[in-house]
């Protein structure tokens, strides 16, 4: 990845506005930071309490979003969704792309309708039928992804057939 100061602004605006559009007006705001380091600079972006930042090599912008609410239509890892009926909390994106280094690395925290166990067997069968490597302990499901990236599943039994949960991806290349 190159960013060009010129640009890099330009380009993480596009995302704010993009994490815009997906607003859906209710009161459950999901909170996106995302961090990307190269040889030519750092660009940062963050969406919280209805406004998204960015900051880039050659200035930085501010957007209200009035919100961005994101659920388990807006996640994928290879053909794998969230659980259906999910709501995304808090998504978080680091990327390093310096000195021929690459590494990025994504954190999705997650409430389902449905306790830990469902959720946990949903996702072993989900990537097990798509060629992830999985092994699991209790409700954790953790491996491969078809690329060979690392994944993490945690989840909590919330009660009320309810589940909370993070998954991790970490990729190196």
């Amino acid at each position: 990845m190159t960013i060009r100061p010129s640009l890099s602004i330009l380009t993480v605006s596009a995302l704010a506005l993009s994490l815009a559009a997906c607003k859906d007006r209710t009161d459950k705001e999901t909170e996106v930071t995302v961090h990307v380091e190269s040889d030519d600079g750092t660009v940062s972006a963050a969406s919280r309490n209805g406004k998204a930042t960015a900051d880039a090599p050659g200035g930085s912008a501010t957007v209200n979003t009035g919100g961005i609410n994101l659920d388990s239509a807006h996640f994928d890892i290879d053909g794998v969704k969230l659980y259906p009926g999910s709501t995304i909390k808090t998504m978080n994106v680091n990327a390093v792309d310096k000195a021929g280094a690459k590494s990025a690395n994504v954190t999705v925290s997650f409430e389902s309708p449905a306790d830990a166990k469902t959720v946990a067997d949903y996702f072993q069968k989900e990537m097990t039928a798509r060629k992830f490597t999985t092994a699991r302990t209790g409700y954790d499901v953790s491996g491969l992804t078809q690329d060979g990236s690392d994944f993490s599943l945690k989840l909590n039994d919330l009660g009320g057939g309810k589940a909370s949960g993070s998954i991790s991806i970490i990729s190196k290349k």
